[in-house]
C-alpha cells in the first residue's frame, strides 16, 4: 500500500488574496468570525454582492451570497477503506476540512431576503469525507483537461472551465 498525505491547503472565496498570507503552509486555525471581513468582500461574480452566489433548493430555495476561508487535507485512512495500492491510477483518500463562512445576502427565489438561507456551512464530524483522484496524463500536454489549463493565467483557465462545464447563465 502507498502512504499518501497531501498537506493542508487553504482557499478563500470572495476575499482578497492577501487574506491567505497568514495561512498557506501552516496549520493555523481559521478565524472565529469571518463576518468581520464583510467590509473587504470582493464581488467575484459581478452580481452587486460580495463573495459568490450559491443556488440552493429544498425547503427554502434561493441564492446565498457568501465569503469564506477554508482548508482541505487528504490522507490514507485504513479505517474508512482509503488505502490506495502502489501504482494506482484511480483511488480515493480521506479528506478533512474546515470552513469559516459569512453570508453577505440571502434571497428567496420568489423575492425578498431569507434568514433561513443565512445559516453558515458546517463541518460534519466523523463523516467519511473523501476525494477521488484519477490519472489524467503524465504531463499537461497529455492530460484530459490539458486544453482547459492555461499555465500562469488563472483568469483564462477560469474562463475555459466555465466554457467546458454545463451551466445556465440565467440562474447565476
Amino acid at each position: 500500500m502507498a502512504i499518501i498525505a497531501i498537506d493542508r491547503w487553504y482557499t478563500r472565496i470572495g476575499l482578497p488574496a492577501s487574506v491567505l498570507d497568514e495561512y498557506q503552509g501552516t496549520t493555523n486555525a481559521l478565524p472565529p468570525n469571518v463576518e468581520s471581513m464583510l467590509d473587504i468582500a470582493e464581488d467575484w461574480d459581478a452580481d452587486s454582492y460580495g463573495g459568490i452566489a450559491y443556488l440552493t433548493s429544498g425547503i427554502v430555495s434561493g441564492k446565498r451570497h457568501a465569503i469564506d476561508i477554508s482548508w482541505d487535507e487528504y490522507y490514507n485512512d485504513a479505517g474508512y477503506g482509503h488505502m490506495p495500492p502502489l501504482n494506482a491510477t484511480d483511488f480515493s483518500l480521506r479528506m478533512s476540512y474546515g470552513i469559516a463562512e459569512a453570508v453577505v445576502f440571502a434571497e428567496k427565489n420568489n423575492g425578498g431576503e431569507s434568514s433561513l438561507l443565512r445559516g453558515t456551512a458546517i463541518v460534519i464530524p466523523n463523516a467519511d469525507n473523501s476525494v477521488r483522484f484519477s490519472l489524467l496524463g503524465r504531463s499537461l500536454a497529455e492530460a484530459w483537461a490539458g486544453d482547459i489549463v492555461v499555465e500562469d493565467d488563472d483568469l483564462n483557465t477560469c474562463f475555459n472551465i466555465q466554457d467546458a462545464f454545463p451551466h445556465n447563465n440565467d440562474q447565476l
